[in-house]
């Protein structure tokens, strides 16, 4: 094998491929002919990636062989997507899942019976899954529970004793309770909102693995790939358009994490990558019967910014920012006006309440009143 770096990107782009003995890249994994399914809930809908392939293929191989895992990332960075993967992706009939979503009103006692109720009892004190599969526990949210007037998290130093000695205590007798062939896997993002600092003592357990937010490329990928897909039974003129109208959602959702920051009286001024993801699930649900013509479609592309983003500015100032930050970005990528395309200078309303058909339409406000 050649042990020379490959020359393009970094040593994390490339993975060692043992059957042609040489670096590949990790995009060489990905298919060009995916497919999303449109019956699907827009929630469970992951489009592969770079990064997904990365951190399915890390976290996998980590279960694999037995050691815990910490997922830690920002809002939107699919942490539990990955699990998510991960867990489908194990076989039925040698593993089973316990998804546990964690609050700051966990309890310890409450954590214990939760995995133990998932588990039968082999011997006196020894308990394993039931139907003798291993089982991958996935707490997510694993930093929301409150600390106590010490400083530490009971429901955590719970899993870091389980983690480190395979037992815990059962709380009537206090004896010994063993819970056997688990894997353990948590999701956390970073400290603050109600989420607190773990102990280093309880990370110290877990292999950590970091998920940063996806370059522009693949959030392109991402949303690119299902709308291009999704318009691929419309006009030609709407059809060659999912380019510009993704390039044009991810610029003006820069702007306005750049613009729309939260201060004391703005608190909810918080947007992330779900916010776009909003945008194109609206987006989705276009029909070609009644979204015809491109001023058609641009209206509907209106509409879904207004409602994510624009629905939650609270003051004129910022509402007349965004209606010219809107401007900008049509004449930047579709060379047309906001006020060409609604000339009562008024977002339109799409609904799919008017239509017998269940259309997602534009709604004639006279006929809303």
């Amino acid at each position: 094998m050649d042990s020379s770096f490959p020359i393009k990107d970094t040593i994390y782009d490339y993975y060692v491929d043992p059957g042609q003995r040489c670096f590949m890249p990790w995009d060489a994994k990905l298919s060009d002919n995916w497919k999303y399914n449109e019956n699907e809930p827009f929630y469970k809908i992951i489009v592969p990636t770079v990064d997904t392939v990365r951190y399915e293929y890390l976290v996998s191989k980590m279960l694999q062989d037995g050691y815990p895992v910490l997922l830690v990332g920002n809002v939107g960075t699919g942490k539990t997507s990955t699990a998510v993967s991960v867990m489908e992706s194990c076989d039925n009939t040698k593993y089973t899942v316990l998804s546990i979503n964690i609050s700051a009103q966990t309890t310890a006692a409450g954590l214990q019976e939760s995995i133990e109720n998932r588990t039968e009892k082999r011997t006196k004190t020894h308990f394993v899954p039931i139907g003798g599969k291993r089982m991958i526990c996935f707490m997510d949210d694993f930093n929301m529970p409150a600390k106590d007037t010490y400083g530490s998290q009971p429901p955590l130093e719970l899993i870091r004793q389980w983690i480190d000695y395979k037992y815990w205590f059962n709380r009537r007798t206090q004896q010994k309770i063993y819970v056997v062939n688990a894997l353990v896997m948590a999701g956390m993002g970073p400290p603050g909102g109600g989420r607190q600092e773990i102990s280093s003592r309880t990370m110290s357990r877990f292999y950590l693995l970091n998920l940063t937010f996806p370059t522009e490329t693949v959030i392109m990928r991402i949303f690119g790939s299902m709308l291009k897909q999704k318009l691929l039974i419309f006009s030609n003129e709407i059809r060659e358009m999912w380019h510009s109208i993704t390039a044009a959602t991810i610029n003006l959702y820069n702007d306005v994490i750049v613009r729309m920051l939260p201060t004391p009286t703005k608190s909810h001024y918080l947007f992330n990558l779900r916010d776009i993801s909003k945008v194109f699930q609206g987006l989705l649900r276009a029909s070609s019967e009644s979204q015809v013509k491109k001023a058609q479609f641009l209206r509907l592309w209106i509409h879904e910014c207004f409602r994510v983003f624009s629905d939650r500015l609270v003051d004129d100032f910022d509402l007349g920012w965004f209606l010219d930050e809107m401007n900008a970005v049509f004449g930047r990528y579709m060379e047309v006006t906001f006020h060409s395309l609604c000339p009562n200078k008024m977002s339109p309303i799409f609904g799919d309440f008017m239509s017998m058909q269940g259309y997602y339409e534009d709604l004639d406000f006279a006929k809303l009143r």
